[in-house]
């Protein structure tokens, strides 16, 4: 890991902070060991946090949200949800929250869109909590994109309500009030103790003692070949988002936290059932739908809870590999409960028919900042990638990540390191190349290689 560390930091010349904690007991940490801020992967934190909520009764994913978040809403200065995103915004359930298919629309992408985002937050000195990003013209539109349910667009937005969610069900009177650590309570203290987790409800990066963190996109008007780039540690405008986009830790912190919530042993921040319902294509695999219990129905006896968790994941899984476009996949493969499938996002470098293949987790994006924290089940191992640039493209956590996983992939089956590469692909996805490339040639009744490729050898060969 400290060669990978090594080479990629020289490679993009910025901090790359690398961490691995596996259910062997394997804790890893390899280059810079410091804060970063992680964007996007605050998403898993805050969604986990919800899932915990419907443990505990206190709401169901078909719960209409409006009614809830309405009044801090109000409290807040703005209109209730039906006054700044239309009349059918209070028919939003949790759900469509969590699964980026509110039609809400994203503070994150600004306008005009496609071209680059012109956001202003991502500049501004001073910070932008919830009210200010909701009151954006582009946001508060009186309407939404798509009726709730109908499509899935990521929009950064859904987790801002899902904050304010969180803080009414938690009692708080301020969006501010509510204490974002109370995710990590269903853990041991000695667990709880382990972590350096930070939630920048205000503040700059330099505050929360944060790694230096500089921007090198085009998109924010930087000069992308710049070097280092543009300092982003006095910039409040990097947590714009709350809990979309707020955890500063150490990569060490964030592998725990995708271990907590996902892995395969040890204590647990979620039951096993609910952190099913999050995983990509997993909740409806089986076709049978949203889950009993996440509807608040009386849940299952133990036994058969875990049986037909256990069914509806499998079924996934053959699903989750496959490595292609998103556009060809079901909105539910492409995103489960504030969940990313990575697998389709081409880091693996595996096999697309291997178990080896499946990873879920999160990207992290934020002004200064790319990241991303990444679960894979087959060796019940979690990697977390830091480092300390916004690029176009995000290419270094994924290219950092494509290596980590095959070295450690290599370690545990005790096999070879293969020689991968790395190239991007498209802003969400790229090619993890470690000679897994080949396809069924159609018309010739054989296996070749090929751009398109994604299988090994010998998958393509039995299926051919």
């Amino acid at each position: 890991m400290h060669e990978i560390a090594v080479e990629k930091q020289a490679l993009y010349n910025c901090s790359i902070g690398i961490a691995v904690e596996t259910g062997a007991g394997l804790v890893v940490s390899a280059g810079n060991d410091g804060s970063f801020a992680w964007g996007s992967v605050t998403k898993l934190a805050t969604g986990a946090a919800l899932m915990q909520q419907v443990a505990a009764r206190r709401i169901s994913l078909d719960t209409p949200v409006a009614p809830l978040i309405d009044p801090l809403l109000v409290r807040e200065g703005l209109g209730r949800m039906h006054v700044l995103f239309g009349p059918r915004a209070d028919s939003i359930t949790l759900e469509h929250l969590l699964a980026m298919k509110s039609g809400i629309p994203d503070y994150d992408t600004a306008t005009p869109y496609p071209p680059p985002p012109t956001d202003a937050f991502r500049k501004a000195a001073a910070e932008w909590p919830p009210a200010r990003l909701l009151n954006l013209s582009y946001v508060r539109k009186g309407k939404l994109e798509f009726e709730p349910g109908a499509h899935w667009a990521y929009s950064s937005t859904n987790f801002v309500l899902a904050g304010l969610l969180l803080a009414r069900l938690s009692n708080a009177t301020r969006w501010d009030a509510y204490g974002q650590a109370a995710l990590l309570s269903p853990l041991p203290a000695q667990r709880r103790s382990s972590y350096a987790l930070d939630f920048a409800s205000h503040g700059t990066p330099a505050a929360h003692g944060a790694v230096r963190g500089f921007d090198r996109t085009s998109y924010n008007g930087a000069n992308a070949s710049a070097r280092p780039g543009v300092d982003v540690s006095d910039v409040a405008g990097v947590f714009g988002g709350w809990t979309a986009s707020d955890i500063v830790a150490p990569p060490a912190s964030v592998a725990r936290l995708v271990y907590d919530l996902f892995g395969a042993s040890g204590p647990r921040l979620l039951a096993r059932q609910y952190v099913d319902e999050m995983i990509p294509g997993a909740r409806d695999a089986a076709g049978g739908g949203q889950s009993d219990w996440a509807r608040g129905a009386p849940p299952l006896s133990g036994g058969r809870v875990a049986s037909a968790a256990s069914r509806r994941l499998e079924a996934a899984r053959g699903r989750l590999g496959a490595r292609s476009d998103a556009d060809s996949h079901r909105m539910e493969d492409i995103y489960g409960l504030a969940t990313f499938n990575l697998s389709i996002m081409g880091v693996t470098g595996q096999s697309s028919l291997s178990p080896y293949a499946v990873s879920y987790g999160h990207l992290g994006a934020t002004y200064g900042y790319d990241s991303i924290a990444a679960y894979f089940p087959a060796i019940d191992a979690a990697v977390s990638i830091g480092t300390s640039i916004e690029t176009d493209s995000q290419t270094a956590p994924s290219d950092t990540l494509c290596l980590v996983y095959n070295a450690l992939l290599a370690a545990v089956r005790g096999t070879a390191e293969p020689r991968c590469s790395f190239s991007k692909e498209s802003y969400f996805g790229g090619r993890c190349d470690c000679g897994n490339t080949y396809a069924c040639h159609k018309l010739l009744r054989k296996c070749v290689k090929s751009e398109l490729g994604s299988l090994s050898k010998e998958d393509c060969t039995r299926t051919c």
